[in-house]
């Protein structure tokens, strides 16, 4: 089945990449290392800002190795019309499945935003399949349960979720975080985000990337690699057991440790 089709009626994986900013699909060495688990990857559109390797040509290669790519498009690099054209493009390459985000503030280039990622979604969902002949796409968007307060974005997410086929959750370490009405209501959608950590790596994404959040006690827990596998398989076998549709996996560095992240649950 259909990685769409799965959603609640079994748990599901999907995986990410970043292209690097330099001519090479040495991501696909990295997307070999999900193949067993799942064939739905994630590429990821210019994080921050920060150019790479495009994503939809990418989503295209993966594509050509029996992937099923969901190609993510930030709103902060495009207008209306370049989203329409990479939309249009993508689906006439055989890619039907797209993340549509508002994107982070880029360090080092002039943003867009002309569009948010609730108006991309209603594009992608209702206008374009009335307005440009054969084109369809199953869309997903983005949740940061980790956000305080919280409120304004379960309030975004309620948007979302009118249009949205699937949503896939900043990284969660703290289920408490996922404790509200909305999620509720909508968990054979969520796909709840994980990523093993390496010693040190919870300062770094505290800093560095928004929207994460690593509680004080887990980066502490952390002194080996398996500490942190660890720590991820219980999150995903948690994701499992409160009946959410899948986990969301972000690697870093440990992809050949995937199987032992997933092992008891799927």
């Amino acid at each position: 089945m259909d990685f769409i089709e799965k959603l609640g009626r079994t748990f599901v994986v999907t995986g990410e990449i970043e292209p690097a900013a330099a001519i090479t699909d040495s991501f696909l060495k990295k997307a070999e290392k999900y193949r067993q688990y799942t064939k739905t990857i994630n590429v990821i559109d210019s994080p921050l800002g920060t150019p790479q390797v495009s994503s939809l040509a990418a989503c295209v290669l993966l594509k050509q190795k029996g992937f099923d790519p969901i190609l993510q498009i930030c709103a902060r690099d495009r207008n209306k019309t370049a989203i329409i054209n990479d939309a249009l493009g993508a689906n006439l390459l055989g890619i039907n499945k797209i993340l549509a985000i508002t994107g982070d503030y880029p360090k080092d280039s002039k943003p867009v935003y002309e569009l948010d990622s609730v108006r991309m979604l209603r594009l992608l969902k209702e206008e374009m399949p009335k307005k440009y002949r054969g084109f369809k796409a199953y869309v997903g968007a983005a949740y940061n349960p980790n956000a305080e307060p919280n409120e304004p974005e379960q309030i975004k997410l309620e948007k979302k979720l009118k249009y949205a086929d699937f949503i896939q959750t900043q990284l969660v370490f703290d289920f408490d975080k996922l404790d509200n009405d909305i999620v509720k209501k909508n968990k054979k959608k969520i796909l709840v985000g994980i990523m093993p950590l390496l010693p040190g790596m919870a300062d770094y994404l505290n800093k560095n990337i928004p929207g994460v959040i690593v509680p004080e006690k887990i980066s502490e827990s952390i002194k080996t690699a398996d500490d942190g596998i660890k720590l991820v398989n219980g999150l995903a076998r948690r994701a499992k057991e409160e009946g959410f549709a899948g986990v969301h996996l972000m690697m870093f560095k440990l992809e050949n440790r995937i199987g032992e992240i997933l092992n008891g649950v799927v």
